[in-house]
């Protein structure tokens, strides 16, 4: 199934793709697409589960308190203002306008 996945987009040996990660990325979404029971909210709930689990913190993680979550840092509250700051950055670099 991995492999039909990584062909639908034209590559058709696994070993051509550029590292693991673009393998796993490949696992992720295979493993995503296969919460189909036809309820579309339990669909949904067991895919954040699966997130949730799959991008917990290890232990170690826990232990020294990292990857937990944290307050949003003043100035960063609105999304669609850090967007727009990144917007102008990028004209402002490449003179755009």
């Amino acid at each position: 199934m991995l492999r039909q996945q990584i062909s639908t987009t034209g590559i058709t040996d696994p070993m051509l793709l550029p590292s693991m990660h673009s393998v796993l990325d490949f696992m992720e979404k295979t493993a995503l697409e296969s919460f189909t029971t036809g309820d579309a909210d339990k669909d949904r709930m067991d895919r954040e589960l699966f997130l949730d689990k799959l991008y917990a913190p290890t232990a170690t993680d826990r232990r020294l308190g990292r990857g937990l979550p944290r307050r949003v840092p003043a100035g960063f509250e609105d999304a669609g203002q850090i967007e727009a700051d990144f917007d102008s950055a990028m004209r402002a670099l490449t003179g755009a306008r």
